[in-house]
C-alpha cells in the first residue's frame, strides 16, 4: 500500500509518520524544545525561585491594590501565600529537620507571636478587629517561612530582587503616566498629596524607597549583564522621584538612616557610589518639577502642567540613567583597570563621597542653625499637634507638627492599662476616640513599637523582639560568613530594607499594608538562607519517627489557618458588595450582610452596614435591630450608639435617647454630633437621620481633601 492509499495526512509536503514511527524533529520544534529544556534546567537548578516568584506576584498585586490594606485584597493574597507555603513545605520537606537553629528559632518566635495575637481575641473589646489583626500576623509569618525554608543561592536571590525592582518600578511609572494623562488627575491625590497606587501618600514613599536599595546594588554588580545594570539604575531614578513626590517627612528621616545602613552593611561601597553619582545628579536636576506637583494641587490647570513636567523629567532621567548605567556596566565588564588605578580610583570615590557628605552637613547647619536647637524645635512642633497648616514651598522643609504624639500617648496609656497581655490586636480605634485630644479618628497608633506593646503587651513584645534578634543575627551571619560577595550583598540588603521599614514605621502605620510589610519579612527570611545548603545541620535521629505525626499536625494547622483567612474574607466580600449594590437591590444586600455576619461571627461591621442602609431606606425597625446586634458584638461602638440615640429621639423616647447620648459622650467625648443631637432632642426638633448621614459623609470627604458629590466624595 502506498502513502496515498494509507489515508495518512500530509503536512508541508512531507509524508506523515506511519503508525509506531516517531515524527522527525523540525528546526522550529528543536528551538521550542531547546527553550523548554533551558527553562526546565533553570528551574531544576534553582527550585527556590518557584515559591519565591509566586510570593512576589502577590506582593506586586498588593502594590497595585491600595497596598493590600483592605480585607478584600489582603485575604485572597494571604490564602494564596498559604497555598504556596503548603507546597513549599512538601517540596522542601527533606530540609526541614536539618534547618539551622537560627531560622528555626525565628520561625518559632514569630509563630508564637501570631498565636499570642490570636489568643488576644479573647480579651479584646473589638473581637472582629482582633481577628483581622491576628490574621495579618499569620500573613507575615507565612511570607517569612516561604522564604526561610528553601536554601537560596546568591544568583537566584539576586534575580528575585531584580524582578521585585522591575515590578515596583513598572507599577509606579504606569501610575504616574496615567495620572499625567488623566482627565481628572485629582483622583490620584488624597489631601493634596500623590497617593497612588497604595492610596496613602506615606505608603507610596515607603513602597518605592524599599525597592531603591536593591536597584542600586544590582546596578553596581559586575555579575549582571550591562543592559540589566542600565535598567536597574534607570529604575532607581524613577523610584527615587516617585518616593520624593509625596513629600513624606518621615521618609526624609528614615531614608538617610537606611542609606547609612547600606554604606555599613552592603559590600562593594565604591561600586555603589559610582552608580549613586549619576543618580544624584539626575535627582538634583529633576527635583523641582517633582516637588512642584505638591504646590499645584489646588489649581487643576497648574496640576496638569506640573504632572506633565514631572512625567517628562522622570522619563528623561530614566533614559539618561539607562545609558549611563549601561555604559558603566559595559566598560566594567570588558575593561579591566590596573590594580593600582582601581585602588586610587576607589580612594578618590570615597574621598569625594566624604567631601560631599561634609559639604552637605555644612550646608544643613547653615540652613537650620544649631542642630541641637533645631532638633528641639522640631520636637516641640511634633508635640504641639498642629496638624492643619499651610505649606509654602516644599513640605519637606516644614516642621513636624501632627497629631502623632497624641496617638502615641493614648497607645502608651493602653499599655499601662494592660502591660502584660495588651488590649488585643488592632484594638486602638475605640480607645483613641475615648481618650484623644485631637479631632482625628485613626485606627492605628502610627508607631510599630507602641502598637506591639499596647496591643500584645510585654508577652507579645518579647516574642517579636526575640524574632527580630534571631532573624537579624541570621542575616548578619550571612553578611559575615558568605564567601560570595553577591550573597553578602543580598544579606546586607535584607537588613537595609528592614532598617528603612522599621524607622519609617516608628511614625506610621505600615504594619497594616501587606505590600510594605510582607516583603520585609520575606527578605529577612531570604537573607538568613542565602548560601545554599552550607548551613544545614545533620538531621536528628528522631526526625524519621516524627515525620508522619509532624505532617499530620502541619496539615491540621494549615486547614485551621485557611478557615481563619477564608471566613472573614468571604464576609468582607459580601459586605463590600452589599454596600455597593443596596440602592439597586436592598433585599439582596440584606441577604449578603446576614451571610457575612454568620461567616465573620466576631465582627460588628455587617450589622453596622445593615443599620446604615436601613437608615437610608427609612426602615427604623430594621435599623434598630441591626445596630443592637452590632452593639452585642462591640458594646463600645459609639457610632451605633449615636444612631440609636438619634432614632430614639425621632420616635419620641427621650429618656432612652438621653441615656444613649450620655453613653456616646463617654465613648467619644469630642464627637461634635452628640451635642447637635442632644440640642435637637431638647428643643423638640430631633435631628433627622438624613442630616446625620450628610454630616458624616461631609466629614469623611474633608479628610480625603475632596468635596461631597451626589454619589459620595468627588475628586474635584
Amino acid at each position: 500500500m502506498n502513502d496515498a492509499d494509507s489515508g495518512l495526512p500530509k503536512r508541508q509536503g512531507r509524508v506523515a509518520p506511519r503508525p509506531g514511527e516517531l515524527p522527525r524533529a523540525t528546526p522550529q520544534s528543536r528551538r521550542i524544545d531547546g527553550v523548554a529544556s533551558a527553562w526546565i534546567a533553570a528551574v531544576a537548578r534553582s527550585p527556590e525561585l518557584i515559591p519565591g516568584v509566586a510570593a512576589l506576584a502577590v506582593f506586586l498585586f498588593w502594590a497595585t491594590a491600595q497596598g493590600g490594606v483592605m480585607a478584600t485584597d489582603s485575604y485572597p493574597g494571604a490564602l494564596f501565600l498559604l497555598g504556596v507555603l503548603s507546597t513549599t513545605l512538601y517540596a522542601f520537606r527533606a530540609h526541614l529537620p536539618r534547618l539551622p537553629r537560627l531560622p528555626l528559632a525565628a520561625i518559632a518566635l514569630l509563630g508564637a507571636f501570631a498565636l499570642w495575637s490570636y489568643l488576644s481575641i479573647a480579651w479584646a473589646d473589638d473581637q472582629g478587629a482582633a481577628w483581622d489583626g491576628a490574621n495579618r500576623c499569620l500573613l507575615y509569618l507565612t511570607a517569612f517561612v516561604i522564604f526561610t525554608l528553601p536554601p537560596w543561592r546568591p544568583r537566584p536571590a539576586a534575580v528575585l530582587l531584580g524582578l521585585y525592582v522591575v515590578g515596583i518600578g513598572v507599577i509606579g511609572g504606569t501610575v504616574l503616566l496615567k495620572a499625567a494623562d488623566s482627565a481628572n488627575p485629582l483622583e490620584y491625590f488624597i489631601a493634596g498629596r500623590f497617593a497612588e497606587p497604595t492610596g496613602y501618600h506615606n505608603a507610596n514613599a515607603a513602597l518605592f524607597t524599599s525597592a531603591i536599595f536593591p536597584a542600586i546594588f544590582l546596578a553596581s554588580r559586575q555579575e549582571a549583564p550591562w543592559p540589566a545594570r542600565g535598567l536597574m539604575l534607570a529604575l532607581a531614578g524613577v523610584l527615587f522621584q516617585l518616593a520624593l513626590m509625596p513629600q513624606s517627612r518621615g521618609w526624609l528621616i528614615a531614608a538617610p538612616l537606611a542609606a547609612l545602613a547600606y554604606a555599613a552593611l552592603v559590600p562593594g561601597l565604591v561600586r555603589s557610589l559610582i552608580m549613586v553619582g549619576p543618580l544624584a545628579v539626575v535627582a538634583a536636576l529633576t527635583a523641582d518639577p517633582i516637588l512642584d506637583v505638591f504646590d499645584a494641587v489646588d489649581n487643576a490647570a497648574e496640576l496638569e502642567t506640573a504632572l506633565d513636567s514631572a512625567r517628562e523629567a522622570t522619563l528623561t532621567g530614566a533614559v539618561l540613567l539607562f545609558l549611563t548605567g549601561s555604559l558603566i556596566g559595559f566598560l566594567d565588564r570588558h575593561r579591566e583597570l590596573p590594580e593600582q588605578v582601581a585602588r586610587v580610583g576607589s580612594r578618590a570615590v570615597l574621598g569625594m563621597a566624604g567631601v560631599i557628605a561634609l559639604a552637605g552637613a555644612v550646608v544643613a547647619i547653615g540652613v537650620i542653625g544649631n542642630p541641637i536647637g533645631w532638633a528641639g524645635d522640631r520636637w516641640d512642633d511634633f508635640k504641639s499637634g498642629e496638624f492643619e497648616q499651610e505649606f509654602e514651598g516644599s513640605r519637606l522643609s516644614q516642621g513636624l507638627g501632627s497629631n502623632r504624639y497624641d496617638f502615641w500617648n493614648v497607645a502608651f496609656d493602653e499599655f499601662k492599662d494592660s502591660p502584660l497581655s495588651g488590649v488585643g490586636s488592632e484594638n486602638f480605634a475605640e480607645d483613641y476616640v475615648r481618650e484623644r485630644n485631637s479631632d482625628e479618628e485613626p485606627t492605628h497608633p502610627h508607631n510599630l513599637s507602641l502598637r506591639i506593646l499596647a496591643q500584645t503587651g510585654l508577652v507579645g513584645a518579647a516574642l517579636f523582639i526575640g524574632f527580630l534578634v534571631a532573624a537579624l543575627i541570621g542575616v548578619g551571619r550571612t553578611r559575615l560568613r558568605s564567601s560570595d560577595p553577591l550573597g553578602r550583598g543580598v544579606g546586607g540588603l535584607a537588613a537595609v530594607v528592614f532598617v528603612y521599614w522599621f524607622a519609617h514605621s516608628t511614625g506610621d502605620w505600615f504594619w497594616a499594608f501587606p505590600a510594605l510589610s510582607a516583603p520585609v519579612f520575606a527578605w529577612l527570611g531570604l537573607g538568613m538562607r542565602v548560601g545554599g545548603d552550607r548551613g544545614l545541620r545533620q538531621a536528628p535521629t528522631w526526625a524519621a519517627d516524627w515525620e508522619r505525626p509532624t505532617a499530620v499536625a502541619a496539615g491540621v494547622v494549615v486547614v485551621f489557618a485557611a478557615l481563619s483567612l477564608a471566613l472573614p474574607w468571604t464576609a468582607a466580600v459580601d459586605t463590600k458588595k452589599a454596600a455597593e449594590t443596596w440602592g439597586a437591590s436592598p433585599n439582596a444586600a440584606y441577604d449578603r450582610l446576614d451571610r457575612a455576619a454568620d461567616l465573620n461571627f466576631l465582627s460588628a461591621n455587617p450589622y453596622l452596614i445593615e443599620g446604615a442602609i436601613a437608615s437610608r431606606l427609612d426602615q427604623p425597625r430594621r435599623m434598630r435591630i441591626a445596630f443592637d446586634r452590632a452593639l452585642d458584638r462591640d458594646p463600645d461602638n459609639w457610632y451605633a450608639t449615636l444612631e440609636l440615640a438619634a432614632l430614639d429621639a425621632i420616635e419620641g423616647d427621650s429618656q432612652s435617647a438621653l441615656q444613649r447620648l450620655q453613653r456616646v459622650s463617654a465613648l467619644n467625648p469630642r464627637e461634635p454630633v452628640t451635642d447637635e443631637v442632644r440640642q435637637g432632642l431638647l428643643s423638640g426638633r430631633p435631628v433627622s437621620l438624613e442630616t446625620l448621614d450628610a454630616i458624616f459623609l461631609e466629614r469623611y470627604c474633608q479628610r480625603l481633601g475632596r468635596e461631597v458629590g451626589p454619589r459620595g466624595c468627588t475628586s474635584g
